[in-house]
């Protein structure tokens, strides 16, 4: 429920995009073969529509299609990625294409993460005044009550 937010659902979008980049860079690097290594990165992915479009892109791979051609329909997938991949995929460099893929969304999340604590530093520092008030309040009152009721008893 948490990662359904509205702000933290792109994080975590990211951060999955990010995973699954690495883990394919590192299984393709290692020389795992990619319906292998796809198979193995569903497990990474948090989000089931990372995970949806990861295994439609092993499914278009064990059909004998591009990755990309599972890739495309998912709206999880920027359109960056799968033309990145694409190029990767043709040129026969797929694990570097990954490789870039997985620095650039890793810039991306550290961006995103950057301008989430900004905005969040406000709203808590807010809170964290709101509730010493409170505790102040809940402490000083009843004691200008009884300052009160011994100030009439004169």
């Amino acid at each position: 429920m948490f990662l359904n937010l509205p702000y933290i659902s792109g994080i975590a979008r990211q951060i999955d995009l990010t995973r699954f980049c690495r883990c394919l860079f590192l299984l393709l690097n290692s020389g795992i073969p990619i319906s292998t290594a796809l198979s193995l990165t569903q497990q990474v992915a948090v989000k089931q529509e990372i995970v949806r479009a990861i295994a439609a892109a092993e499914a278009s791979v064990i059909a004998g299609s591009p990755m990309t051609d599972g890739l495309r329909g998912h709206k999880a997938i920027p359109p960056l990625m799968v033309k990145i991949i694409e190029v990767g995929e043709r040129s026969g460099s797929l694990d570097k294409s990954m490789e870039d893929l997985t620095e650039y969304f890793e810039y991306q999340v550290t961006n995103s993460l950057n301008n989430f604590i900004i905005l969040l530093e406000p709203i808590i520092l807010v809170a964290v005044g709101v509730i010493v008030g409170g505790m102040m309040m809940a402490i000083i009152a009843p004691m200008y009550n009884l300052i009160g009721q011994v100030g009439s008893m004169k």
